[in-house]
């Protein structure tokens, strides 16, 4: 290989690796088991709902946004209890500034969790925002 191919091959490869690495936290398969996938565009309402999911000892609400633009959004679980007598949930308010946002939530405040529901609302902004829920 001549020297100017390589001169310009090592720039490529150095950010290639650097590439894979950083991306490689945001690898799906870190968080668990998908339960919900969902894209809104420019401007669209931002609804992800789930519900009567079989209750996991953490739920992780994953929330990307590619042109990091603040975006704010309101998110919710609840579960019920094993026996029916038992219920309670968690909710709050989130705005991400830097593109990429991640919640976990485990349903401690029920001692033998049965099933849950939840969701993630807001509205997107100028760019598209994905949103996944993960059973852990």
């Amino acid at each position: 290989m001549s020297s100017n191919r390589l001169r310009l091959l090592a720039p490529a490869a150095t950010s290639l690796a650097c590439v894979a690495l950083g991306a490689a936290p945001a690898v799906a398969g870190t968080y668990g088991k998908l339960i919900v996938r969902h894209s809104a565009g420019p401007a669209e309402a931002l609804e992800t709902h789930f519900s009567n999911v079989r209750a996991a000892r953490a739920f992780l609400l994953v929330v990307t946004e590619p042109a990091r633009e603040p975006l704010s959004f309101t998110w919710s679980l609840r579960c019920d209890g094993a026996n029916h007598r038992e219920s309670g949930g968690a909710s709050g308010r989130a705005t991400i500034a830097n593109g990429h946002w991640v919640k976990r939530i485990s349903p401690h405040w029920i001692q033998h969790p049965g099933r849950c529901s939840g969701s993630v609302a807001g509205v997107a902004a100028g760019t598209p925002v994905l949103v996944r829920v993960f059973a852990a």
